[in-house]
């Protein structure tokens, strides 16, 4: 009796060889097969088939859990492996090695399909390519703003050449401003592996903001790729923590990013901006049609003093004795809007039909910076509401139109070229014009609402002339502004 329970014990050590057990009692089926690896390295390994199953896995975990509780092999020299008394169900199964990213599967043994069979072949393919283990903050976390330190682990050490990190300030949440090219000048070291990656900003964070961390190729270019140390291109799609990845973008390469909050401002309300200021691109403060006219989509320019304890500021605008209305918010104390910024938030103020003859909607009519004109203001804001609006200030065209220049056509014809569309009645009332020694016929005034500088009257002269000045007096553009008196030598 006593060699007999041998017996069986030996049997018992010859069947569990190579597995480990936790759980139920053992099955009659095993589950064996081979664990390859793809090399990232060479284009051929993963897109010719007939290389596909030539590199092999050698010690790699296999966790099998299911009906049969938890068993595990690992993959021999030959990258082989087999787990044994499994009973029938679905296991769910975990592959993973150091250096290459943690696999799962669901595979399901049924004696219908093995029919007398009590083995079912399996095969997998482990990715080498370096992916994120850890990140120190994770998707959507709030970040105190006092945090200036941002650490990030690799699975695999990495080629630090291919790498620079990313620390950008997204925008604002109470205003949902985007400031997506506002990038901080981060500092980073690695530790003595090259597998942990620890970032450094400048200064401490903005409140009740939004920021992306990431990494991409110093190159930031097309065709650039952040690698591992062993040649293998990253992939970050596998990471818990990088939630926006890819191989390429309008930053070119491989990169990947995180978004992260941080907590709200315990400071109080800001304070009033004690001056607003508007002015063209030129920085001039007098506006003309030129400056914001809508086909190009101008605008007016406008800064304020900074605010202490500001996160950013709302632009509010007011036409014709409306509301006031939000237009758009910004980061810094400036802006520019543009007629499309007031076409789309002024919700009780719609552009007027008319004839090309007198105030076309579009292309081109620059409301409503003509006529009245906008009223704007400015309000600094952070975590706990608006500060005081700004005094505030109006844009308009104002200033009057100008002659730019005069061509000759003949001796009897000459285009006067203005820089803004005009009055037509105005400019085509022959007594608005003279030249010395001739007579003004006619005056054909040609409008131009989308590209300004071609407005132009066309004059007719008798008898004629090659030279002399045209003298004008109180043309007048679309807003009302009058120019007295104006000449040119032609």
């Amino acid at each position: 009796m006593k060699y007999l329970v041998l017996f069986f014990a030996a049997l018992l050590v010859i069947f569990t060889a190579g597995c480990s057990t936790t759980g139920s009692a053992p099955g009659a089926y095993t589950l064996s097969g081979t664990i390859y690896s793809y090399d990232y390295r060479s284009s051929a390994s993963y897109s010719d088939n007939s290389k596909l199953n030539t590199i092999i896995v050698a010690g790699a975990t296999i966790e099998a859990i299911g009906p049969s509780g938890t068993k595990t092999a690992l993959t021999d020299s030959s990258g082989a492996f087999s787990i044994s008394g499994l009973q029938t169900g679905t296991y769910r199964l975990i592959i993973t090695k150091s250096g290459f990213v943690r696999y799962a599967e669901t595979v399901t043994i049924s004696a219908a399909e093995l029919g007398t069979a009590t083995s079912r072949y399996y095969s997998a393919h482990l990715d080498p390519r370096p992916s994120v283990d850890y990140c120190s903050v994770s998707p959507e976390a709030i970040v105190p703003t006092s945090t200036t330190t941002f650490e990030i682990r690799f699975s695999k050490p990495m080629d630090t050449t291919t790498i620079v990190p990313l620390l950008y300030l997204a925008g604002l949440r109470a205003s949902g401003v985007n400031a997506s090219n506002v990038e901080e000048s981060v500092t980073w070291t690695w530790d003595s592996t090259n597998t942990a990656l620890t970032v450094t900003a400048p200064n401490a964070l903005r409140p009740d903001a939004i920021y992306y961390l990431g990494i991409i190729h110093p190159s930031r270019g097309s065709g650039y790729f952040i690698k591992g140390a062993d040649g293998n291109y990253a992939y970050f799609f596998y990471s818990s923590y990088f939630v926006n990845s890819g191989t390429s973008s309008p930053l070119g390469g491989t990169y990947m990013f995180l978004p992260f909050k941080t907590a709200a401002s315990t400071s109080e309300a800001p304070g009033q901006p004690p001056i607003l200021y508007v002015r063209d691109s030129s920085g001039s403060s007098e506006l003309d049609y030129g400056d914001f006219h809508y086909y190009y989509n101008g605008g007016v320019y406008l800064s304020w003093e900074a605010v202490a304890g500001a996160n950013g500021y709302y632009i509010y605008a007011q036409i014709n004795g409306g509301k006031s209305q939000l237009v758009k918010s910004s980061l810094n104390p400036l802006a520019q809007i543009t007629v499309n910024d007031l076409d789309n938030a002024i919700e009780d103020f719609e552009r007027l039909g008319g004839s090309s003859a007198t105030y076309p909607v579009a292309p081109g009519l620059p409301w409503p910076y003509l006529g009245a004109g906008v009223t704007l203001e400015v309000r600094a804001y952070n975590a706990n509401g608006q500060g005081a609006s700004s005094p505030s200030a109006l844009a308009r065209d104002a200033k009057a139109p100008v002659i730019a220049y005069v061509t000759e056509i003949s001796s009897s014809e000459k285009k006067l070229y203005y820089l803004e569309p005009l009055e037509p009645a105005i400019a085509e009332n022959i007594a608005n014009y003279s030249v010395a020694g001739q007579v003004v016929s006619s005056a054909v005034l040609s409008n131009s609402f989308s590209s300004p500088s071609s407005t132009y009257i066309t004059l007719t002269l008798v008898p004629g002339a090659t030279s002399g000045t045209i003298e004008t007096s109180g043309l007048t553009d679309i807003s009302g502004n009058v120019k007295a008196s104006d000449s040119i030598a032609f």
